[in-house]
């Protein structure tokens, strides 16, 4: 009696062990191609960041586009971030044109180009410092 109990129970199970195991493989052949890179087991990506003279850059953001994981640069420009092989960095710092650069192995260079020919301003704030004397004029009247 107990082996016909499992036995049915079973039975009952297999078609929805069936309609799950196909709606999962439907599911994984729509992932985009960019998901797939994204379930790449990650590694610990180093790299270096400098100006185009080849001086460090201290500070820069240094972004894995697929996760948004963000990392700064130290005083020697470099860093350290989780990612897997065929994600994108995203780097950009003040004053510089930001990068975006295919992660090819597990040490990355990057070196930054100054945006000095940059004119386009979206904003503009005017501050204005200085005094005025004010004099009050009376005309003389007779009474």
């Amino acid at each position: 009696m107990y082996h016909k109990i499992n036995s049915f129970t079973f039975k009952k199970l297999i078609p929805i062990a069936l309609i799950f195991l196909v709606a999962h493989q439907v599911h994984a052949e729509r992932l985009p191609a960019h998901d797939a890179v994204a379930l790449q087991a990650k590694e610990s990506i180093t790299g270096n960041v400098t100006d185009q003279d080849g001086s460090a850059v201290e500070g820069a953001k240094v972004t894995v586009v697929e996760t948004g994981e963000t990392v700064t640069t130290d005083a020697s420009g470099n860093f350290t971030v989780s990612a897997a092989i065929g994600q994108t960095l995203s780097v950009s710092y003040d004053g510089y044109a930001a990068q975006m650069v295919k992660i090819s192995g597990p040490v990355v260079s990057i070196s930054l180009k100054s945006k000095k020919g940059a004119t386009s301003i979206e904003e503009v704030t005017l501050v204005g410092y200085g005094s005025q004397k004010n004099l009050i004029l009376q005309e003389p009247s007779a009474s």
